[in-house]
């Protein structure tokens, strides 16, 4: 990986944990619209497949359209304005982005969390560090479809065999594959399962952030 001109991650569970946050979020949605609340632990398995799906497997059962959509967009204000209350870069991360800033190199973010939370997260906890960030929007389908990587892609002028994309997900080994990206590498220290990472054979699994630099060098 001494080529790479680009590194493109995901957000939550990779670079930021964001769960206490969102779990706050999900469950004050939750009972303002009187369903019953989740564990940390639960809300911590729903995510991967964007904030709709997040809630949707947050109800746990089916219900009318119009209520599931009422607890979106009450999760959706509440979590916009609690955004960065309690969730903190991963330890080490920090220092990480930075150095690799101060190589050249291009650094980027593609998550399926809402586009405007995306960006006020990643602003306030990493000041002036990524070239582009960009989350979920009603005109770009989630992860894994290729899409919002290629827009990426795109707005850093490389190409696929120029960057690696780190995640926690099998979302994100599959978007990586997707996109055409060869050094499609797992993070251990995420949300998932790493059984689900080993399963679509990334170029390789870091347990550190530390490691990230090891690869480049």
């Amino acid at each position: 990986m001494s080529t790479i001109k680009g590194l493109i991650f995901d957000l939550d569970g990779t670079i930021i944990d964001t769960v206490p946050d969102l779990a706050k979020s999900v469950n004050y949605s939750l009972m303002k619209n009187n369903l019953p609340t989740r564990e940390v632990k639960e809300i911590t398995s729903f995510l991967g497949n964007g904030s709709r799906m997040l809630i949707k497997r947050a109800i746990g059962k089916e219900v009318e359209k119009d209520l599931e959509n009422k607890v979106f967009d009450d999760y959706l204000s509440y979590y916009l304005k609690h955004v960065a209350d309690s969730s903190l870069p991963f330890y080490g991360m920090k220092e990480v982005l930075i150095t690799c800033k101060q190589r050249g190199i291009k650094l980027a973010v593609v998550t399926n969390k809402p586009d405007q939370a995306a960006k006020i997260l990643v602003e306030k906890l990493f000041p002036s560090t990524f070239d582009y960030i960009i989350g979920n929007r009603k005109d770009i389908p989630t992860k894994p479809e290729p899409t919002s990587l290629n827009m990426a892609l795109n707005e850093l002028n490389l190409k696929p065999e120029e960057v690696a994309y780190f995640g926690d997900s099998d979302v994100d080994m599959i978007l990586a594959s997707n996109a055409s990206i060869y050094y499609k590498v797992g993070v251990a220290w995420g949300y998932r399962p790493l059984g689900e990472l080993i399963k679509y054979k990334p170029y390789k699994i870091i347990y550190r952030p530390s490691e990230i630099l090891t690869l480049l060098d």
